[in-house]
């Protein structure tokens, strides 16, 4: 919702200031300012809303460009087809600047605006001394580490500290990783790291919560409502800050006992106590003779306890178009497609029934690369 707000309040202030530049008018008409897009249609539905409410003399035009990058490339600045204003990154910031697409900002707005904004984000939106975009939000790394074993003032405070400590820790070739995720709360890294555990609608484990992705997603959805609860203990959240923040932000149910977060939870309460007591014994031992979990770290037995809510998300897909080493895709016979290549997620086949984590960049990198050349070969 803030980010919405944000966007809202700088397109209003953009479109007051461009009204009456580069929009189009008639003689007796109002002014259409255009705008393109690549966000949700929940979004533009929002953005469109409130323009249409607070700028009522102006009409705003929200067009979604799928191809955004592309598309802004192949119209230049053709003022018959170009937006007057465009959302976007500001990675290809110089690419447009040096284009002739974009004009800078402080050509409609006066430099002591930016005062007001975080700098790193102006700095993010100028190239060669001139200010281009208006930052609307940016977004940051989230570093998740154990207390027990990296003190707080061993942190990489920078993403230079963070690839140095990587490289001087790094043992056997393992090191750890970093998930840019989109969503309130990632559980993995929970689930692997600090030893938490999955519950169902029921108040019951019902998976090994360390197995391939696909099976573990596969067993969430097929709960009562397809998601789970993450369970952890005050003995993790003293380990995390990264908890510590979820539950300020009241993305947690808590209990001071096992029957009194089942409650908070709304699974059976009884049954989810026996649960938590048997998992206890589970970690003792060293042995999950229900599911076969195989790695343990401590039991879950330091008041209070927390949960929350999680769920299957889809961030890769696996089937797709069968291709060969060449990336020519191929019909059902085997035989190839003439002229026809393929690479990435749209490809099938190429990680068998199950995906390792960070592959697809490989996967993507190496095919896009042949299929690149063999399409240009082919054309040639």
């Amino acid at each position: 919702m803030k980010r919405i707000l944000a966007m809202i309040l700088a397109l209003c202030l953009m479109v007051s200031l461009c009204a009456g530049c580069s929009s189009t008018a008639t003689e007796d008409g109002p002014v259409t300012i255009t705008i393109w897009h690549d966000k949700e249609d929940e979004v533009a539905a929002a953005l469109q809303a409130e323009l249409d409410k607070l700028a009522p003399d102006i009409v705003v035009k929200l067009e979604r460009k799928d191809g955004l990058t592309e598309a802004l490339k192949m119209v230049g600045n053709d003022p018959k087809a170009a937006p007057d204003m465009y959302f976007f990154a500001h990675d290809k910031l110089g690419v447009y600047a040096e284009m002739g697409i974009l004009a800078p900002i402080t050509d409609f707005l006066d430099a002591s605006v930016f005062e007001e904004y975080i700098p790193m984000t102006v700095e993010a939106a100028t190239y060669k001394g001139e200010i281009y975009q208006l930052p609307l939000y940016f977004e940051t790394l989230l570093y998740m580490y154990n207390r027990r074993y990296m003190s707080d003032d061993e942190v990489p405070k920078t993403t230079e500290e963070l690839y140095q400590y990587m490289q001087e820790t790094t043992v056997g070739g393992h090191y750890g990783f970093v998930e840019q995720h989109s969503t309130a709360y990632y559980s993995a890294g929970w689930i692997h790291a600090f030893d938490g555990y999955l519950i169902n609608e029921e108040g019951q484990r019902f998976i090994d919560e360390v197995g391939t992705r696909d099976v573990v997603s596969a067993a969430e959805i097929a709960q009562t409502g397809s998601y789970s609860w993450l369970v952890v203990d005050q003995a993790m959240v003293d380990a995390s800050s990264v908890i510590q923040g979820y539950i300020k932000k009241g993305f947690t149910v808590t209990g001071e006992t096992y029957e009194e977060l089942g409650k908070a939870m709304g699974v059976d309460e009884a049954a989810f106590a026996e649960t938590m007591k048997t998992w206890n014994g589970y970690v003792e031992a060293k042995n999950d003779p229900d599911f076969g979990r195989t790695s343990f770290a401590n039991p879950l037995d330091t008041a209070p306890y927390y949960a929350i809510k999680v769920t299957a998300g889809v961030h890769h897909t696996m089937g797709g178009l069968t291709i060969n080493t060449n990336t020519e895709v191929l019909k059902e016979d085997g035989t190839v497609i003439p002229g026809l290549f393929a690479a990435g997620e749209v490809t099938g086949g190429v990680h068998g029934a199950n995906r390792l984590g960070g592959n697809a960049v490989a996967d993507f990198t190496v095919f896009g690369r042949i299929a690149g050349k063999a399409a240009s070969d082919y054309a040639a």
